[in-house]
């Protein structure tokens, strides 16, 4: 048994929404804000986590992701608003001041993979709000 989720991002003016997997979502956030997570979301600056979903099965997961990519956007939008009304992003209170900074820094670097290890009592995505 593998941790696994479905997340969905959005821009500031929320005109976009992305349907992403991840084995690690802190991670992937991590690489989101810094631009390197996937060239989509850098294109449309999609980089405020909206909406996750945890799995036990990375497999259970992946067939949640292709259901929803097949949904129109606005019931993707529905589903969000049922746990996140404000819109806001859920991620924020994950990153601290020196991990801002180092996305700021992993953002401007060439550097294509960055290895990030987060201690797990930092991060808790079961007592997070969301």
């Amino acid at each position: 048994m593998k941790d696994a989720y479905i997340y969905m991002l959005s821009n500031k003016n929320r005109t976009t929404i992305y349907t992403g997997v991840t084995n690690n979502l802190e991670r992937k956030m991590f690489e989101h804000k810094a631009r390197k997570g996937s060239k989509f979301c850098a294109r449309y600056n999609l980089e405020e986590l909206m909406y996750y979903e945890h799995f036990d099965f990375m497999m259970d997961a992946i067939d949640g992701e292709k259901q929803l990519k097949n949904w129109r956007s606005k019931w993707k939008w529905d589903l969000v608003r049922t746990i996140n009304p404000n819109l806001s992003d859920l991620s924020k209170p994950w990153f601290d001041k020196n991990m801002l900074q180092d996305i700021k820094e992993y953002k401007e670097s060439d550097e294509i993979s960055f290895h990030y290890s987060s201690p797990s009592e930092r991060w808790d995505p079961e007592s997070s709000s969301g």
